[in-house]
């Protein structure tokens, strides 16, 4: 889990310049990329993907996979479910995006490097997306799913539903959070030894 800096003290762009710098440095040390798969959760997710991104602009051989727990990846606040799944979602946020516009800054937040949503994403490896369906920040796992599918990405989704927003944290006391851990494993795991 890589150490990147934050906002509020460091803004968008310290947090995507550290995780491109680990990607980087990680093949630097003679890690494969296909050995490498990028995980993140909530909008750990869309920054894990705007640094993919930035990578393939360059070059840079994409990781084996990606796994993405509950991802916000529309720091513009753009999904339908902010407003569709307000009333289901337990954590009753006054603001759902409040954290994003800290990090955001002045920066256009439908910038591809903040906002991977919005960007090409074409030529990414296969994707496995954890969702909730109680989650405000729904809309961005569906409409990652159509995007990136139409691009010609693997995308496997799966909607848990009656969870929240990084259920899996509650795995010693959720059910569904410790079997979405084990399904997240066992991915991986296939994932690794299908490149093996």
């Amino acid at each position: 889990m890589p150490d990147y800096r934050l906002a509020p003290e460091d803004p968008f762009p310290a947090a995507l310049e550290d995780a491109v710098a680990v990607y980087r440095g990680l093949l630097h040390e003679g890690y494969r990329a296909d050995d490498i798969v990028v995980m993140g959760d909530s909008s750990g997710c869309g920054l894990a993907l705007a640094a993919l991104l930035v990578l393939r602009q360059d070059g840079t051989k994409m990781p084996r996979a990606l796994v993405f727990i509950t991802p916000v990846f529309d720091f513009a606040g753009n999904g339908k479910s902010l407003k569709t799944r307000a009333a289901k979602d337990p954590f009753k946020l006054a603001d759902p995006m409040g954290i994003a516009k800290i990090y955001v800054g002045a920066n256009n937040p439908s910038s591809p490097v903040i906002s991977p949503l919005y960007g090409d994403l074409a030529g990414l490896p296969p994707i496995l997306v954890h969702a909730a369906d109680y989650d405000v920040f729904l809309s961005d796992s569906l409409r990652l799913h159509d995007r990136a599918s139409d691009a010609g990405v693997k995308v496997d989704l799966k909607i848990w539903p009656k969870m929240w927003h990084i259920f899996h944290m509650q795995d010693k006391i959720v059910p569904e959070g410790k079997k979405a851990l084990e399904e997240m494993c066992s991915y991986v795991k296939n994932s690794i030894i299908d490149v093996a």
